[in-house]
């Protein structure tokens, strides 16, 4: 989201495709929930909708990206295996690693001040696939994940920059590179139970 120019969750949530992000993933979580949790789901993300929309509260993208290697093995990743496992391809979860490996990216290309345990290797890290086994070496090894993430980092490129119109999937995507919250939601943390 912070690749779309937003700098606050309320900014991003004010874009109706970074919302609609949102509510994909959440459809995405919900699937893998207990039953109870799913019952009082909805009003929790409700809760949600409006604690994001609150421009007063004033959290920025970057604080929701800091420590993300962390983040996303205990969101994102859980439910990406659950999602790949039942047959689906779970471009809502992997659209929020291609998101927070373009933030990464675009860490690497300006000052290198990526608040994240890992920070030195993920600077250092050029490839998409290498960024996602840090995260689950397992996803990393597989073919058809990394080629939808690849696309996805195409697609954010594309908006990203007019400069990068014309330029093809896999120098967007960063394979042929020259080396060189929202929160902390029940829903995140029930899935990577």
């Amino acid at each position: 989201m912070v690749l779309r120019g937003h700098r606050t969750i309320a900014d991003a949530w004010a874009d109706d495709r970074c919302r609609g992000w949102v509510h994909d993933w959440w459809a995405e979580a919900t699937r893998h929930l207990p039953p109870s949790v799913v019952a009082s789901g909805g009003a929790y993300k409700d809760q949600l909708a409006v604690r994001f929309g609150n421009p007063r509260i004033g959290h920025l993208l970057d604080q929701v990206a800091a420590d993300g290697s962390q983040k996303l093995r205990m969101r994102a990743v859980p439910v990406l295996r659950r999602e790949r496992a039942a047959g689906r391809r779970s471009t809502a979860s992997l659209r929020m690693i291609a998101c927070w490996i373009a933030y990464v990216r675009g860490k690497q290309d300006g000052p290198p001040d990526l608040a994240d345990p890992l920070a030195a290797t993920l600077l250092a890290t050029r490839r998409p696939a290498d960024l996602l086994a840090l995260l689950a070496p397992d996803l990393a090894a597989d073919a058809e994940i990394t080629a939808d993430l690849n696309a996805l980092l195409a697609e954010h490129q594309k908006g990203r920059q007019p400069e990068s119109a014309g330029r093809g999937p896999e120098e967007a995507s960063g394979e042929e590179a020259p080396p060189g919250k929202p929160g902390h939601s029940r829903l995140a943390h029930t899935v990577s139970r």
